[in-house]
């Protein structure tokens, strides 16, 4: 039916898909939706866990976002048309018209946008919920309906990314929520392209965007263990001895707390690392010593510079000697990781919100000793 009458197939599609309240208004027709194919994603909710109607909507969804971008174009070139007659037929031109080039920035400004605030919704989508979590406490992370959605949506955002690889770049400059950034980079093959610009979202004066950056990098290098990557990753850890000594002491928990997963998906990247990321813990740690940011527990400071003078990796990232575990577990422990990379990131978040930066720091550089260092030790 696609190809025989694909746009009576794809109106019909989305008024069937509405929701209950909807279904008494009037029907959509092909050039509302050619017009805002924002509508397409005002369906039932229960289209979001159903991946067989999923499926179909979001073959619907990449129609009408095709369609609308196309009758964008052919809108403005008609337009410019018709004032190119005009001029021809009066030599006059109108102060309130607009010149070619600027219809032109407005019309990609607004496909822009539209395709953004999809990709937007549809990560959205991909959060999980209490009955996804109840459902992967029967099935298991990788049967649930949930995983199969984020699957679909990471296939859905490769093609856009493809087709338009500026799109990676405004959809990270406008950020989402940091627990799907391991189902993005591992889910959308075109992430790479993230490497490219994770330095300038770095330099952005906004601390969240800093925060958001620091973690987009842990992922997307992890990911993608390239030259260029280990340079981004350095650069990470400039940045973040640098915030440091500028954070103020009432934002230190807000910003830190979020990266220090970070620091251990870098180093299990680059186990080199390790020794900056004992030098930022360390630093962290003074700070948080000398301010008094050690709310719950206190940590010796120089638990952390025992590991520097065991030179466990020299400049080559050979182990030179096999540390042993130097601190304590805390008194919360995380959940037992899961293996659905959301509900794990959720996890860590959680357990790092309900104790104090110092302990934090302090659980992540046992997770580097445990995860990194004893590892490449073993190996040897």
């Amino acid at each position: 039916l696609n190809s025989i009458v694909p746009q009576r197939l794809w109106v019909e599609t989305v008024n069937s898909l509405r929701p209950a309240h909807q279904k008494s208004h009037p029907p959509y027709t092909h050039q509302n939706l050619i017009e805002d194919p924002l509508i397409v994603l005002r369906c039932d909710p229960c289209v979001f866990r159903c991946p067989t109607l999923f499926e179909i909507f979001l073959r619907v969804l990449a129609s009408y976002t095709s369609t609308s971008r196309m009758w964008l174009s052919e809108h403005a070139h008609i337009q410019n048309c018709n004032e190119a007659v005009s001029m021809d037929t009066t030599g006059i031109m109108h102060n309130h018209q607009l010149g070619p080039e600027e219809r032109e920035e407005l019309r990609i400004a607004l496909t822009a946008a539209q395709e953004s605030a999809i990709i937007q919704l549809l990560l959205e989508v991909c959060l999980p919920s209490a009955e996804d979590r109840q459902e992967a406490s029967v099935l298991g992370p990788q049967l649930t309906s949930l995983r199969e959605i984020q699957c679909l949506v990471g296939s859905y955002l490769h093609q856009v990314f493809i087709a338009e690889p500026s799109m990676v770049k405004l959809v990270h400059f406008q950020g989402y929520p940091i627990q799907l950034l391991p189902m993005m980079v591992s889910g959308v093959p075109s992430m790479h392209i993230a490497l490219d610009f994770i330095s300038e979202l770095l330099a952005q004066p906004q601390l969240e965007k800093q925060v958001f950056a620091i973690q987009l990098a842990a992922h997307v290098t992890h990911q993608y263990p390239l030259p260029d990557a280990m340079g981004v990753a350095r650069n990470v850890f400039k940045k973040l001895n640098h915030l440091v000594v500028e954070i103020p002491l009432a934002k230190q928990e807000e910003v830190f707390k979020p990266v220090l997963p970070a620091i251990v998906i870098f180093c299990e990247a680059f186990p080199p690392l390790c020794v900056d990321a004992t030098e930022f813990l360390l630093n962290l740690s003074k700070v948080c010593y000398v301010t008094g940011s050690n709310l719950k527990s206190g940590i010796n400071v120089s638990s952390f510079a025992k590991i520097q003078q065991t030179k466990t990796l020299d400049a080559t990232g050979q182990p030179v000697q096999s540390p042993k575990p130097i601190i304590q577990d805390t008194d919360q422990k995380p959940s037992p990781p899961s293996r659905d990379p959301v509900f794990a990131m959720e996890d860590k978040l959680k357990f790092l919100k309900g104790i104090s930066l110092t302990e934090g720091a302090k659980w992540t550089f046992q997770q580097v000793v445990e995860k990194v260092v004893l590892k490449v030790s073993g190996k040897t």
